[in-house]
């Protein structure tokens, strides 16, 4: 079970992601970088800052890094310190779920 951890100040409830065909200047699926080059890397390549975090069962964590035109890139971060480049695309969509119905107590 994954917890998701939101980044921004508002919380995302769902995050549409639209693969498209991959454009030449996509980033390599399964490059690895230090954390911090993959995370320098994709600002400077892409415009794209992390939006979101959430920890898998195995104690890694998955970044999404996403840019305001919409391209995204999902990374692996490994306990060694690299982060490898999962999944990639544009055209991404953050939804925001008007939740009006509170849990009493």
């Amino acid at each position: 079970m994954m917890i998701l951890k939101n980044m921004a100040a508002g919380a995302v409830a769902a995050l549409v992601l639209v693969a498209t065909p991959l454009a030449a200047e996509a980033p390599d699926a399964g490059k690895c970088l230090h954390h911090a080059e993959m995370a320098v890397y994709l600002d400077r390549a892409f415009s794209e800052a992390r939006v979101a975090v959430a920890r898998l069962e195995n104690g890694n964590k998955m970044e999404l890094f996403a840019s305001r035109r919409g391209s995204w890139t999902l990374v692996e971060r490994l306990p060694g310190g690299d982060s490898c480049i999962q999944a990639h695309g544009s055209q991404m969509q953050v939804e925001r779920k008007n939740d009006t119905k509170r849990p009493a107590g």
